[in-house]
């Protein structure tokens, strides 16, 4: 009940932001569901939307999903008071709370962003003191944990991996952080394959196994850059390399390299390695599971 009431007391300051400041919609096809984005303002479209461009829609009267978004500073509307401090979360931690499974909430402290989603009406609040706070991680892959929350519900999964194929079949590209799975997502925009992710995507687990790209963005270590001379002219941050990943959003760019989704054909698990040829070698469940990282299995 706790988290109830603070739901909807946030969900009515949204709605206050919106009225004052404007609402500003978004549409986006997702599979078989329609996904509406309804911003306070221009503010933070910017910052949450580069990546999503490719799922653009015409809206629809019933969207699968709603998420309010807004920001304190420019709509001058505050978040109400939470029943629990925030200065009791962790500074490098995440505050993660939920209510049945109905009510669902994720604090980030650092830039101090608030994400709720309340599964039986299927609507998400997205909420940032500051545009100019939304971190680059974030706009690389906006609004991740409502999509994750919301993609249960429907039976479809955000799993840790990479997704390269055609519309006949593709792959996942699973691993780690740093074992190359950007890289080889990336790679395959100058071959026949097409994008559907580098880091994260919705599976819908039951047959045919089909993966649904979510964001279009990329994101490799600026040292990596040289690999890919062709798409040094595509990097959306070139002055903030020294602290953050190149980050890429090929709709921008290279559009008809992308893909929507695709059935799954087979796991991949790259693997970096000092020789010059690719090799492929098969692989246990066993290790397949490791590879798929603890973000996706705990998810």
């Amino acid at each position: 009940m706790e988290l109830l009431a603070f739901f909807d007391a946030v969900y009515a300051a949204s709605e206050r932001a919106l009225a004052a400041s404007g609402a500003i919609a978004y549409s986006y096809q997702l599979g078989v569901y329609h996904i509406q984005l309804r911003f306070a303002g221009p503010a933070l479209i910017p910052h949450l939307t580069r990546a999503l461009a490719h799922l653009a829609a015409d809206a629809q009267p019933m969207p699968a999903l709603t998420v309010n978004i807004w920001d304190s500073v420019s709509t001058h509307i505050p978040l109400p008071p939470p029943a629990w401090a925030w200065d009791n979360v962790d500074q490098q931690a995440e505050l993660v709370r939920n209510s049945g499974h109905r009510i669902q909430v994720v604090y980030h402290h650092g830039p101090g962003s608030l994400f709720l989603f309340d599964r039986e009406r299927s609507l998400g609040i997205y909420w940032i003191r500051a545009a100019h706070m939304v971190p680059h991680w974030e706009a690389a892959a906006p609004l991740r944990a409502i999509f994750q929350w919301w993609g249960v519900k429907h039976g479809l999964h955000m799993l840790h991996a990479g997704a390269v194929g055609l519309p006949s079949g593709g792959v996942l590209l699973t691993g780690q952080g740093g074992s190359g799975k950007s890289n080889t997502a990336l790679e395959c925009v100058r071959s026949p394959l097409l994008y559907a992710s580098d880091d994260f995507c919705l599976v819908d687990l039951t047959a045919p196994l089909t993966v649904y790209s979510l964001y279009s963005s990329g994101k490799t270590h600026a040292a990596d850059i040289d690999r890919r001379p062709y798409m040094r002219p595509m990097v959306s941050n070139p002055d903030s390399l020294d602290t953050e990943k190149a980050l890429y959003y090929l709709a921008e760019h290279v559009p008809d390299k992308l893909i929507h989704q695709f059935p799954i054909v087979a796991l991949l698990a790259p693997h970096v390695t000092d020789q010059a040829e690719t090799t492929l070698r098969p692989a246990t469940p066993g290790e397949m599971l490791v590879n798929l990282s603890p973000s996706t299995i705990t998810l």
